[in-house]
């Protein structure tokens, strides 16, 4: 229904009731009027029931709008309504626009480029000026700041280019980098080297790949492993005890601490992992020694709590069933310093305690017990078996006259000897010499030294002469008697 406004300018209204209020009408045109007022009076009030009622700004406090229109879009209809309001409640079901990363569906006013949006079924995206900043997938994956890979089997929150921390299952979680698993194998995301952490019922990996293809399959090596029951092994997937360090082929080093105070169980223990057939270190807690073993078990070595170094003994007061040992003790001033060898080889018998040899397995020199003499010396190389254009030594006694006998102090003791200046005795018989070195500071590298045994045949020699000249004097004051 239509109706007249009523105007102040007497020749505009025209109109005939009920639709208007002519000048000059009649009483009954009066009442009608106003019946028809009434009428429209109450209408309004019961709703606008039929008809068009168009408001300007209106405000509606406290009401319900139930099957009515928005700019002629239906209320709970199937077509979204335009509008706007200041709060929106709703108990049921509220149905948004798809959105796009630059129009997300949800947003906020004067930022309508950052908020909410649905790309695909079943999927839930989040964009930051425009700029995807994460992704919920059909499946359940996450992905911050990228677009899931195409996980399977597994539920992953995938960040950026390459890192991901994936689940498959109550106890067997994963935090990779540059790896996805697609339900049947793990893939590279990207084009380069992989590498994961996994815990799985109380078992602790490491694994890494060589750079790969994106997209291509990855082959993992187990680098270290942490086993349920605290081992750890590197290198190896079975680590034994406390620390295996294993190479490809199973060899390496083992750290166990198996023993408790009071017994003789190991403390460390590096020991070669194939069958037990390599080299063993050992330290033993309890004993507080340190030994060497080769053979698996066989000990070949020890220092002992004392300080001693026992090479084939494994005690330095009883050196039973033992081929050889050697013992340092003490310190080098102010206390007993010595070294000891020791040989197990029956009495009444010549036996060596040093031999020195070259590359070739030649004997040298050696020091050894001497049975007919009842002592221990010194021997250097002297077998005639060794040297050839053997002939009768030049003079002695010309070169000894060049020898320089000098009394001097120690810089270090203060103590005062007589012997040989090293540097000048290299002028006169360089093979007993051991030449030094300087550092370029000028400070000593390395000592000059003397061997005093090869003086030996010199002093012998010059001796022969004093002894040949002597007889010669002697057959002279002979013959001067004798006349």
């Amino acid at each position: 229904m239509a109706y007249t406004k009523y105007s102040l300018t007497p020749s505009s209204n025209t109109a005939a009731p009920p639709d208007g209020a002519p000048e000059g009408m009649l009483p009954s045109a009066v009442n009608d009027t106003m019946r028809d007022m009434m009428a429209q009076i109450r209408d309004c009030g019961d709703g606008i029931r039929d008809g068009t009622y168009t408001m300007t700004a209106p405000k509606i406090t406290g009401g319900t709008i139930t099957g009515s229109t928005i700019n002629n879009s239906a209320i709970g209809g199937t077509t979204a309504a335009a509008g706007k309001f200041t709060t929106l409640e709703a108990t049921g079901v509220s149905t948004f626009s798809a959105g796009a990363v630059g129009t997300p569906a949800i947003t906020t006013t004067g930022d309508t480029n950052t908020g909410i949006f649905f790309p695909a079924a079943d999927t839930i995206a989040f964009t930051e000026g425009g700029v995807e900043a994460m992704r919920i997938t059909s499946t359940g994956n996450v992905g911050i700041g990228v677009v899931p890979s195409a996980w399977s089997g597994a539920t992953a929150l995938q960040v950026g280019s390459g890192g991901a921390f994936f689940d498959f299952g109550s106890s067997n979680v994963v935090l990779g980098s540059n790896v996805f698993f697609n339900g049947t194998n793990n893939l590279y995301i990207n084009t380069d080297s992989a590498s994961y952490y996994q815990q799985s019922n109380g078992v602790h990996i490491w694994a890494t790949a060589a750079s790969g293809t994106a997209g291509n399959i990855i082959s993992f090596s187990e680098s270290m492993r942490i086993d349920s029951s605290g081992n750890v092994g590197i290198g190896t997937s079975s680590p034994t005890d406390k620390l295996t360090i294993a190479h490809a082929d199973e060899k390496g080093i083992t750290f166990k601490a198996t023993g408790a105070d009071g017994t003789t169980a190991a403390q460390l223990l590096f020991e070669d992992t194939n069958g037990g057939t390599g080299g063993v270190f050992r330290f033993d807690h309890d004993v507080n020694s340190f030994t060497f073993a080769t053979a698996g078990t066989t000990e070949r070595m020890r220092i002992d709590s004392s300080g001693n170094l026992l090479v084939g003994a494994t005690s330095a007061a009883t050196p039973t069933g033992v081929t050889s040992k050697f013992v340092s003790q003490g310190t080098f001033t102010g206390s007993t310093f010595g070294a000891a060898i020791s040989s197990t080889a029956a009495t009444g018998v010549d036996h060596y305690y040093i031999s020195f040899q070259t590359a070739t397995t030649t004997q040298r020199g050696y020091i050894y017990y001497n049975n007919g003499a009842g002592q221990v010396q010194l021997s250097a190389t002297s077998d005639i078996r060794l040297k050839e254009n053997i002939v009768d030594a030049p003079l002695a006694l010309p070169i000894l006259e060049q020898v320089k006998v000098r009394q001097y102090d120690w810089k270090e003791t203060g103590n005062t000897n007589v012997g040989f200046i090293a540097q000048e005795l290299y002028d006169v018989i360089p093979r007993a010499v051991a030449v030094g070195e300087d550092n370029e500071d000028g400070s000593i590298k390395r000592v000059w030294g003397v061997d005093n045994g090869t003086l030996v045949p010199y002093l012998v020699k010059a001796i022969q002469e004093l002894k040949a000249e002597l007889d010669s004097v002697k057959a002279e004051l002979q013959t001067l008697k004798g006349n």
